[in-house]
């Protein structure tokens, strides 16, 4: 599945892991195709969100962290008041919804949300 185009970079998953064991998203050069980079995902992830130059992913255990997007390298984490349970990126903005019904808006910045 594809999740985002973002810096040079297609962003994808492998579907049906959320049911059958851990997420891994893959990174792959949109000029060339060659691959950039792989991780994976706890086996919580709940939600995967892309936009600008991170990949968001959050799930049960109330952390939401940013990787980067030509690393996939940990940028931040952060810690939500319940389990997040869906998510939308637009520009430098993380929206989130946790299992409280609560809805941020995270600034995402380099080196951390504010």
């Amino acid at each position: 599945m594809v999740l985002a185009v973002s810096g040079g970079y297609v962003i994808s998953s492998n579907v049906g892991a959320p049911f059958y064991g851990r997420t891994t998203l893959y990174a792959r050069h949109i000029s060339s195709g060659a691959p950039a980079w792989h991780r994976t995902l706890a086996p919580d992830t709940r939600f995967m969100a892309a936009d600008g130059g991170a990949v968001y992913v959050g799930g049960r255990g109330n952390l939401i962290t940013a990787l980067a997007v030509g690393t996939g390298k940990t940028a931040w984490t952060t810690r939500l008041s319940a389990p997040a349970q869906a998510a939308a990126a637009a520009g430098d903005v993380l929206y989130v919804i946790d299992a409280n019904a609560t809805v941020y808006a995270i600034q995402a910045r380099p080196g951390g949300p504010s």
